[in-house]
């Protein structure tokens, strides 16, 4: 045993004098194979989507709780012009600026400005012109809307079936008013009814604020909305109008 041992060392010790090298492969895990990095001038650099942005918010703050109370007064006010009219609830475009400013003629103008015929009522075209200037910063063509089935345009007069009964108590009170980046303004509202005083228009209603017309069960909750104000002087112009 001891001389077998001897030969394999002599022999192994032969094979080192001979310059005989071994080779030893090492296999690289696959996944290690493929992490080869690229130098950072190749490496391709993101770019970054430019994409064009709508107006934001400007401030998170709420400015009806720094406004006085004739301030917070007007936009309620302002915006009860939208919500007695019924405006956007019942029709869109050119045929609710029409009702809009019947509407705001009838309640607030003397009765020079409507006209009655036969089974119709209408507002004139010139009348129309100054109250959606005056609210919409703009004005409609004076002619029949397209595809309108209520609405006529008659000898300078938008013409439309003669109704009555309507009630008007339909309050608008802001809960939340922001600044956007484009100076307009974002307000978040409700609109109540007021059913004790249906055929009354009171001014008290334009001074609550949204906890006192919510807790008060003499006002109806009826829907919310939102819309983007323009200063006009001491009020506004409407920009955007949405109820839900």
């Amino acid at each position: 045993m001891k001389k077998l041992l001897s030969l394999s060392l002599i022999g192994i010790l032969a094979i080192l004098m001979a310059g005989c090298s071994i080779n030893v492969s090492i296999d690289t895990p696959a996944d290690e194979k493929n992490l080869i990095e690229t130098p950072a001038e190749q490496q391709t650099p993101q770019v970054k989507q430019n994409t064009p942005s709508t107006p934001q918010v400007h401030t998170a703050e709420n400015l009806l709780e720094k406004m006085s109370q004739s301030e917070k007064t007007e936009v309620n006010k302002f915006l009860s012009n939208f919500s007695e009219a019924f405006y956007g609830r019942y029709y869109s475009g050119a045929e609710a600026k029409i009702h809009f400013a019947f509407i705001h003629s009838l309640i607030n103008s003397d009765s020079s400005t409507i006209k009655y015929e036969d089974m119709e009522m209408g507002i004139s075209a010139s009348e129309t012109d100054t109250i959606l200037n005056r609210f919409f910063g703009s004005t409609i063509p004076h002619k029949t809307p397209d595809g309108s089935k209520d609405i006529t345009y008659k000898n300078g007069y938008f013409m439309m079936p003669a109704a009555s009964g309507e009630s008007y108590a339909y309050f608008s009170v802001a809960s939340d008013m922001q600044k956007r980046s484009d100076g307009n303004f974002l307000v978040k509202f409700s609109v109540f009814f007021d059913a004790e005083n249906a055929q009354d228009m009171l001014q008290s209603w334009y001074s609550l604020s949204y906890d006192e017309a919510v807790s008060n069960p003499q006002y109806s909750h009826e829907y919310n909305g939102e819309a983007i104000l323009k200063q006009k002087g001491s009020t506004y112009e409407i920009v955007s109008y949405t109820t839900f």
